[in-house]
């Protein structure tokens, strides 16, 4: 998400513990990139390596990437 007052780009980095074989919520914690230099690209790579990268993870990953980062690359440049 974007906060256009400090310029930056918030990763919401999740983390899942595997529960009957579905993810739950364990806990959750913010990372601040400065927009100056960084795309949307960027930043949602920068996301998937801090999310585990199990393949079991991958669906859990896609969902909260796409609900936490930057859907325009216009803002996050």
């Amino acid at each position: 998400m974007i906060d256009r007052r400090k310029n930056l780009c918030y990763i919401v980095t999740v983390h899942y513990l595997i529960k009957n074989g579905e993810g739950v919520l364990k806990s959750k914690s913010h990372q601040f990139i400065s927009l100056h230099s960084i795309n949307t690209e960027k930043c949602r790579t920068f996301a998937k390596n801090k999310a585990r990268s199990d393949k079991q993870f991958h669906q859990l990953e896609e969902e909260w990437l796409s609900q936490y980062t930057v859907p325009n690359s216009d803002y996050c440049k």
